[in-house]
């Protein structure tokens, strides 16, 4: 069997932990590390990064950087130069997946990314090898929002301890904007789509609310209503058009999505034939991502593999198309036409008001509430 000898750019709390697993195989090799200038502090080290990139002896190359400019760069020049590439990067992926994929396809080389969604859980993998037409993907995709809104339910934590705790435990960035406001989930959500129904949805047509606005008084409240509060994902392809959001969401006690604590997450997928299947598992840290990159390696010691399908098609979101209900927390004296509309019941809790509405379509939800963050805290998920 041959050993793949491979370059890992970045090491960060995921390239180290990917380091660290490479130690252990007897299939691989780890070839050399590139870091920024002034960070190439051992041997196997390097802060040229063509050391790495025309390196002829170097078969793949692992992307652990993040952000977009120079990890696409990077990556662009070695498919070009002949190399396979696995990387974590959804941010990434999200912007120049199509044009990386086709010039891999072109090159004959991998690019692979199954740690980009899930972190240790293989979702991206599994539904690659379903041979049932998938038409609904979803879940808890994101573990440091999981993390954070645990801590507040079963500790007591205030919002902001429980993010310092995150950050800490190697769960959140020194910036967690992106997880907070449910970026990080909608780029999981879109790979999710491409993937299940090889499909790119425009992001902009993708309706994105975090938990940022989340607040000790709401875990209070879901809590007497026998409650847990979930960041979810959910994407559909129905016969008028596909539906893709992210919406915090309120789960029964007794459900997985409640039973899934700490940094996990909990991924599903649906095909046509309405079979349901679930994965779970770690959704943040170094080792549950690495374990996905470990994965990719694996899967192209034999043969050139790939994650998206040579032909993807483009499309846009039309979440008008999907009435949910909701449970809304407004000031008392807030008046919003809108909201009177769908309200069906309503109730004052430790000086706020909060209403359940009924049959409100997504995007139009997700609109009001923009419209009333102007002047109003608000805070909304789905029931």
């Amino acid at each position: 069997m041959k050993k793949l000898n491979i370059g890992l750019l970045g090491y960060g709390t995921v390239g180290k932990a990917v380091a660290t697993l490479l130690q252990e195989q007897e299939n691989m090799n780890l070839h050399g590390i590139f870091r920024r200038s002034g960070k190439a502090d051992e041997s196997i080290m390097t802060d040229l990064v063509d050391d790495l990139l025309l390196n002829p002896q170097i078969d793949v190359i692992v992307e652990a950087m993040g952000g977009l400019i120079p990890a696409y760069d990077y990556i662009k020049k070695a498919i070009l130069n002949g190399k396979h590439v696995v990387t974590a990067n959804k941010a990434l992926i999200n912007a120049y997946g199509e044009e990386l994929n086709q010039l891999a396809l072109t090159q004959n080389v991998s690019l692979m990314f199954s740690a980009a969604c899930g972190g240790g859980i293989p979702f991206l993998p599994t539904m690659i090898s379903h041979t049932t037409p998938i038409r609904k993907v979803g879940g808890i995709l994101n573990g440091t929002t999981n993390f954070i809104i645990d801590k507040m339910e079963r500790e007591h934590l205030s919002f902001s301890d429980a993010l310092k705790q995150a950050q800490s435990s190697g769960y959140a960035e020194a910036d967690p904007s992106n997880d907070l406001n449910g970026i990080d989930t909608m780029y999981k959500l879109r790979l999710a789509l491409a993937i299940g129904m090889h499909t790119w949805i425009d992001l902009e047509s993708i309706d994105v609310e975090g938990i940022a606005h989340l607040k000790d008084i709401d875990i209070k409240y879901f809590t007497q209503q026998k409650y847990k509060c979930r960041l979810m994902a959910y994407g559909e392809k129905t016969v008028k058009g596909f539906i893709a959001c992210v919406e915090p969401s309120l789960v029964e006690l007794s459900s997985l999505e409640a039973r899934t604590i700490e940094n996990n997450n909990l991924t599903w997928f649906e095909n046509k034939d309405l079979q349901r299947f679930e994965l779970s598992g770690q959704g943040a840290g170094g080792l549950p991502t690495a374990s996905n990159v470990l994965r990719d390696l694996n899967s192209m010691i034999e043969k050139t593999s790939y994650t998206l399908p040579s032909v993807m098609n483009e499309d846009q979101a039309d979440n008008q198309l999907d009435h949910q209900n909701y449970l809304i927390r407004t000031p008392i004296d807030l008046n919003s036409p809108f909201l009177e509309k769908y309200t069906g019941q309503s109730r004052v809790f430790s000086g706020v008001l909060y209403r359940t509405l009924y049959e409100v379509p997504v995007n139009e939800m997700h609109k009001e509430v923009l419209r009333l963050r102007e002047k109003n805290e608000v805070f909304f998920a789905r029931t």
